[in-house]
């Protein structure tokens, strides 16, 4: 193997990193301590997603990604609702070094693996700190000091805490695919430009979702406006506004948004619902 050879290559490739993944997910799906952390998880993507982090991590990372923020928001979720912590980072680490044990990997090999990821325990010690900061907040009328990064992770616009404007690009590519495959909605896209139907949806999220949106009823007159052919002529309701919301949501659950991310972008958007109905009562 050649002495540039990066750990990813050096612990066996893509195949044996398949292998720890599987056998990893046992051992952190039998933890006590652990499994609550996996209820309601798509285990398949879930791996998935892990073989392409560690794929990463134990390569070259790139300039301009930042690991503990992508830790940070892929895990609020399990901050914030399930007070996952250091702890539990301590008890995966030992895991995955059991892994690779299991797994006849050379002990420099693992050390060198547990090397790269040790640095990220200062995430879960801050991210620990959230459901506390979360049930100071419910339970006291008084603000209290807090961490910055705590404040920022819990005051920041949504568009901010949905990952910006990258994050907003990859909801909107995953919900025109699923719009698109689902016949009920498929004919409102019969002679539509999807590339510029794209754009102006990434626009239209980013200001719903920032922390100072253009005046609601100018959103709602554009919306009209935009989408008054389709009712008239091919029969567009609120019952297929609810069917986008749905898949909207399946796709933020696919790229891992925290659940009360995905609740406050489902409440910002539902409240659109509204020109939908008063359509129909036009129509009526």
């Amino acid at each position: 193997m050649r002495k540039d050879a990066t750990l990813f290559d050096r612990l066996g490739g893509l195949p044996a990193l398949r292998a720890a993944v599987d056998e990893f997910y046992k051992r952190l799906l039998a933890d006590p301590e652990l499994f609550v952390m996996f209820e309601d998880v798509r285990m398949p993507l879930l791996k998935t997603h892990q073989l392409a982090f560690m794929k990463v991590a134990f390569s070259k990372i790139p300039d301009n990604l930042d690991v503990p923020k992508l830790i940070m928001t892929k895990h609020m979720r399990l901050f914030l609702n399930k007070g996952l912590n250091e702890t539990h980072f301590d008890l995966v680490a030992q895991h995955l070094i059991d892994t690779l044990q299991h797994l006849k990997i050379k002990q420099h090999l693992i050390d060198e693996a547990i090397g790269v990821i040790a640095p990220l325990r200062g995430v879960f010690e801050q991210g620990g700190k959230l459901k506390v900061e979360k049930e100071a907040r419910a339970s006291s009328p008084v603000s209290t000091a807090t961490d910055p990064a705590i404040e920022a992770a819990v005051s920041s616009s949504l568009l901010e805490r949905l990952g910006g404007t990258d994050a907003v690009q990859a909801a909107v590519k995953g919900l025109m695919e699923c719009m698109t495959a689902d016949p009920e909605l498929l004919p409102f896209f019969d002679n539509v430009n999807l590339g510029q139907m794209k754009r102006h949806q990434v626009a239209f999220i980013k200001i719903a979702f920032s922390d100072s949106p253009k005046d609601a009823r100018g959103l709602d007159e554009h919306i009209r406006k935009s989408h008054a052919r389709l009712m008239q002529e091919n029969g567009l309701n609120a019952r297929h506004f609810d069917r986008m919301l749905s898949h909207f949501q399946n796709v933020l659950n696919d790229l891992e948004v925290a659940e009360p991310v995905i609740d406050e972008a489902k409440l910002v958007l539902g409240k659109f619902r509204r020109v939908f109905e008063q359509l129909e009562l036009v129509e009526c």
